[in-house]
């Protein structure tokens, strides 16, 4: 994506956010005891998924996980919330090169442990 124009990158992450968003709903979905995160849809509202998803970050601690295994899902919820607020770093000031190399971090991030999550889990 570092080929891409700064616009055309950042709506690239973007879309990557947006999948990754369905992932950990997906993934808390099928928790031993069940999470459920509010869709996000054309009405996607900020102020209703980030605090559900931190709400998750404090739910799984009890959950009956392994406990490096409920760490690395708290590490995934995190990283995307992160994600999310890069992304409202950039629309409030720009697509500057650091903040696009961020987001890419933080969704690098997502991925692998979530990759670890989905194999520890068996889903």
């Amino acid at each position: 994506m570092e080929d891409l124009p700064p616009e055309d990158e950042y709506s690239a992450l973007v879309q990557a956010v947006i999948r990754f968003y369905a992932l950990i709903s997906k993934i808390c979905e099928k928790l031993p005891v069940p999470i459920g995160l509010p869709p996000m849809g054309e009405d996607f509202d900020s102020e209703t998924i980030v605090p559900a998803v931190q709400r998750a970050r404090v739910l799984i601690r009890d959950m009956p996980l392994e406990e490096d295994t409920a760490r690395m899902l708290g590490h995934v919820l995190l990283d995307w919330i992160t994600a999310h607020e890069i992304v409202a770093m950039v629309d409030e000031f720009g697509p500057a090169p650091w903040r696009l190399d961020a987001l890419h971090y933080s969704l690098d991030r997502v991925s692998t442990l979530a990759k670890v999550v989905i194999a520890r889990l068996d889903l």
